[in-house]
């Protein structure tokens, strides 16, 4: 987007309406890491190889969810979508069991401290978003 003209900014925006909202989060993202002070996570230590593939399975399905609820609310007005956020729920249930067995993996493996506490904190704030999304949806497609 960033070589794209006003005009076509609009264009776009009108024409995807998750265009906008998405282009907004990269921009807060990348301020975000801006001002985040950079020593936090260049000291922890590398996962062994399978606990990479489960964080990276985790990581995609967090974002699965949260893209999918998203797609609710944006076509909240349609009918049916209920059943639709009760999938997502079951989804998200299922998830945060795998997290929950991620972050014992961890344990069990010996991770230091540091990376669990990190991780453990970083999947918890995607549960947390998930969770308000859910609860967006819901009250969105009850309308």
């Amino acid at each position: 987007w960033t070589g794209a003209s006003d005009k076509e900014l609009a264009m776009l925006c009108h024409d995807y309406p998750g265009f906008f909202r998405y282009a907004s989060l990269m921009e807060e993202a990348a301020e975000t890491e801006r001002h985040r002070p950079k020593a936090g996570t260049r000291d922890l230590p590398e996962l062994p190889e399978g606990l990479k593939r489960h964080l990276a399975a985790l990581l995609v399905k967090a974002a699965t969810l949260e893209r999918r609820y998203q797609s609710v609310l944006d076509a909240a007005q349609r009918t049916g979508l209920l059943h639709e956020v009760d999938r997502l729920r079951e989804l998200h249930r299922v998830w945060s069991l795998e997290r929950d067995e991620f972050v014992a993996a961890m344990t069990a493996a010996e991770v230091p401290r540091t990376a669990v506490d990190f991780l453990r904190h970083t999947l918890n704030d995607m549960g947390q978003r998930i969770l308000e999304l859910e609860s967006r949806a819901r009250g969105a497609v009850r309308r």
